[in-house]
């Protein structure tokens, strides 16, 4: 993808396709999946069984809280990182794509490490570690701003996603081990419907935020280091509602 996007600077038309066409393979694949047995096929989910679910499960509300404050600004911010690439730091289409490989390595090299880190240690202390050096990071790229170099946003994303990859298995350990196996699914259901109904939330309502900032005259620049550090700060309280969650 970088190789094209030299060749053909802002040609993502090709690449597009061929994300398209990997999507539709990956649904001829899903199909031949057998259903669980566990899953009634009248089964249904209404909005006061959910509602039920939330208000009985203490363990459950404080998970959501800390996922949606450790995951929503993080996306916030890496989208309006890639903006500031762009706009402000006047990096290429190909130089980006670097930083979206350094991003899949940095997640990649780190799930083994964290994974025994967290059966050895527990949730809890993954969780404050990734989130507040997640912060820490996020803090540095306000004060750098579009005065970093390639190599250190390279060096960025894939130490931020390193640790987003730690604050997800965590996650992964600490959901499955509060959805009991007698309503697994209803578990799962709310807990993945809530949590990216927030993920997708944050960097639309970051992105009418600084519209609305650089409209009344406040320079890019400026916006986009606010959003960092507005990310940070709400990040560093993702340990918070998590702390209970211990080995």
């Amino acid at each position: 993808a970088q190789q094209w996007l030299s060749a053909h600077p802002g040609s993502f038309g090709p690449l597009f396709a061929v994300a398209t066409a990997a999507g539709v393979l990956r649904i001829a694949l899903i199909v031949r999946l057998p259903d669980s047995s566990a899953i009634q096929p009248d089964e249904r989910m209404r909005l006061r069984d959910v509602a039920a679910l939330l208000r009985d499960r203490v363990p459950l509300r404080r998970y959501l809280a800390g996922m949606m404050l450790g995951g929503a600004p993080r996306r916030a911010a890496l989208r309006f990182a890639v903006v500031m690439m762009r706009r402000s730091m006047g990096l290429s289409d190909a130089d980006v794509v670097l930083t979206t490989v350094a991003s899949f390595a940095g997640g990649f090299a780190s799930l083994y490490a964290w994974g025994r880190a967290v059966d050895r240690f527990g949730a809890a202390p993954v969780f404050r570690v990734t989130a507040l050096v997640s912060s820490a990071l996020l803090l540095g790229l306000a004060v750098a701003g579009p005065r970093a170099s390639l190599l250190v946003m390279i060096g960025f994303f894939f130490v931020f996603a390193a640790l987003a990859a730690g604050f997800g298995v965590a996650d992964t350990h600490v959901l499955f081990s509060i959805a009991p196996d007698h309503e697994a699914t209803p578990t799962l259901v709310v807990a993945d419907v809530t949590t990216n109904l927030a993920y997708g939330a944050a960097p639309l309502l970051a992105g009418i935020a600084l519209d609305r900032m650089i409209a009344s005259g406040i320079d890019a620049t400026s916006a986009y280091r606010g959003l960092f550090v507005v990310a940070a700060l709400v990040m560093s309280l993702a340990p918070i509602p998590l702390r209970g969650f211990r080995r």
